[in-house]
């Protein structure tokens, strides 16, 4: 199993993370454009147009001014989708072919600020309804036009979010990981940790495993950290082969490294450290000499902080070289 699998995913739609800056900024640039065809629909009669603009501009302004001071909106986000869609859908309505344009910014920020799936969702009910009002007000020609030219849109916005979302999953990825082993680094390690303990319950089993090679440096001074460099690949491979689903796997320092066992017993982990260290041992790591590991085993209970369930684990995994290594310690509760 990959280790690099069990690594926590990203959102599925990048621009989320920075949302609030979005709307800040599109807030005012929206008021401020809003405002003169506001006032432009007021003088020429269009009172229902005018207020209907007002009110948008009011409500983007309020947002934007909410989020710069605040940092937090006045209307959630969906609310600020559903005031963009009618102010739009209501100017293609009163004014023809002259606001459909609008509908393409409008697009745009509806990913900006909604989860992928909903905002394709949202687009398509409000680039249908739009191109219905083209066909209504302008014929079949502007509208067979327009939803064309939507749908292009759509697609594009698609690839590109699809684009950013899998460059961003590969610098988290390259950021939790071990170039070396593939296992998931310290980092990796500590978020899994305080996720683990802010979630768990007393009925919830998990364990973790530290295991470090035995005379590591001195693999290194004889046979030199190429060599090395191999033995700590072939002993996280191994230690790989034995990851059920949900288990992970972390390098923690030079030698060292942690499993975490999720849904298992204390017993079932021992006899899994043992197994792990059995086929350790007996494999063919090197031409000559075996490779061996201690381990300390640590079972998770109610109140133990990620920093103390890891100096349980240590202290255990210690005591196994204390006690000539080549064997496993599990700690006390």
């Amino acid at each position: 199993m990959d280790a690099s699998a069990t690594q926590p995913r990203s959102p599925t739609n990048v621009l989320l993370s920075i949302r609030g800056r979005i709307t800040a900024r599109t807030g005012v640039i929206a008021a401020c454009s809003i405002l003169p065809f506001c006032l432009s629909h007021a003088s020429e009669g269009r009172y229902a147009l005018a207020a209907m603009d007002l009110l948008a501009a009011l409500i983007f302004g309020g947002n934007a001014w909410a989020l710069i001071v605040r940092d937090r909106p006045i209307l959630p986000y969906p609310v600020l989708v559903a005031a963009l869609s009618l102010a739009v859908l209501g100017s293609v309505h009163f004014l023809g072919g002259a606001a459909l344009h609008w509908a393409f910014p409008a697009t745009m920020f509806f990913y900006m600020v909604l989860p992928r799936k909903h905002a394709d969702g949202a687009c398509s009910l409000f680039l249908l309804t739009a191109a219905g009002l083209a066909y209504f007000h302008l014929g079949l020609a502007t509208c067979l036009r327009f939803a064309v030219a939507a749908g292009l849109t759509l697609l594009l916005l698609n690839v590109v979010i699809g684009l950013l979302d899998e460059l961003q999953q590969r610098l988290v990825d390259q950021s939790l990981t071990d170039p070396l082993t593939g296992a998931l680094n310290r980092r990796g390690l500590d978020n899994a940790l305080r996720q683990l303990t802010d979630q768990a319950n007393p009925a919830q089993q998990a364990v973790l495993l530290s295991f470090d090679v035995d005379h590591f440096k001195a693999i290194n001074d004889r046979l030199g950290h190429a060599e090395g460099d191999d033995v700590l690949r072939r002993v996280a491979n191994m230690a790989k082969a034995h990851l059920r689903a949900g288990d992970q796997l972390y390098r923690v320092g030079g030698e060292e490294f942690v499993l975490v066992l999720s849904n298992i017993s204390p017993g079932d982990a021992q006899g899994l450290a043992e197994d792990l260290r059995t086929r350790i041992a007996t494999a063919a790591i090197l031409p000559h000499g075996a490779v061996t590991v201690s381990v300390g085993v640590s079972a998770w209970q109610p109140g133990l902080t990620p920093d103390r369930w890891l100096r349980a684990v240590d202290a255990a995994m210690y005591q196994a070289k204390q006690a000539g290594r080549n064997c496993v310690v599990v700690a006390e509760p």
